[in-house]
C-alpha cells in the first residue's frame, strides 16, 4: 500500500509539473512583442503617429482620402538629401492633391532641424526618435519611399533615391497624373 501511495504522489507531481509548463508556454507572453507583417503592395499601410519637427503630431490615417508619399530618410544619407528638394517641390506643386511626409529615422531633433533650416525644406518632417515607425515599415536602408493611395493602400515601394521621372511614374500608381 505504501508503494502505491508513493507512486500516486509522484504521478500527481509529474502531472502538476507538466500542466504548469503547458500553462506557462501557452498563456504567458514571451516578452518579445509580436511584429506586424512587412508592408506590401496591395496591403493597407500601417498607421502611426510621430511628432513633427514643428511640434505637431503627424498621424498617417489623418490623410485618408488623399494620396500619400511617405519617405524614410536621415540627414547622414547623401541620396536622401539629394532627393529631398524634389519631394519638397512636388509637395508644393501637388498641395491639395497629395501629401508628402518625410520621416527622419532616429536622429536628434537638433540635427534634423539644422539640416531643414539650412536646406529650406518645407514639407512635413516626422521624427521617429526611437525607430518604432521605421521598424513598423521594415526599413533597413535609406532612402525608402512608400506610395499610398487615398484608401490607405500601399501601391508601390521604392528603395533608393528617386529622380523626377521615377517619382512621376510612382505618383500615377496612387492616382496623381500630372
Amino acid at each position: 500500500m505504501k508503494n502505491k501511495n508513493g507512486f500516486l504522489l509522484i504521478a500527481a507531481g509529474l502531472l502538476f509539473g507538466i500542466g504548469f509548463w503547458i500553462i506557462i508556454l501557452v498563456w504567458i507572453p514571451t516578452g518579445s512583442p509580436q511584429k506586424s507583417s512587412p508592408p506590401g503592395v496591395g496591403l493597407p499601410a500601417a498607421d502611426f503617429t510621430v511628432d513633427s519637427l514643428s511640434g505637431e503630431s503627424i498621424r498617417l490615417s489623418k490623410y485618408r482620402g488623399m494620396p500619400v508619399v511617405l519617405n524614410f530618410w536621415a540627414t547622414w544619407c547623401p541620396p536622401c538629401k539629394e532627393e529631398m528638394p524634389l519631394f519638397d517641390e512636388y509637395a508644393e506643386r501637388l498641395a491639395g492633391q497629395a501629401v508628402f511626409i518625410a520621416v527622419d529615422a532616429g536622429e536628434e531633433d537638433e540635427v534634423v532641424r539644422a539640416y531643414i533650416d539650412e536646406s529650406g525644406i518645407g514639407l512635413p518632417i516626422g521624427l521617429d526618435r526611437d525607430g518604432v515607425v521605421t521598424d513598423l515599415y521594415y526599413v533597413r536602408s535609406f532612402p525608402v519611399t512608400f506610395f499610398i493611395d487615398s484608401e490607405g493602400i500601399t501601391r508601390a515601394q521604392h528603395i533608393g533615391q528617386l529622380d523626377e521621372d521615377l517619382l512621376m511614374k510612382y505618383l500615377v500608381t496612387i492616382g496623381i497624373n500630372e
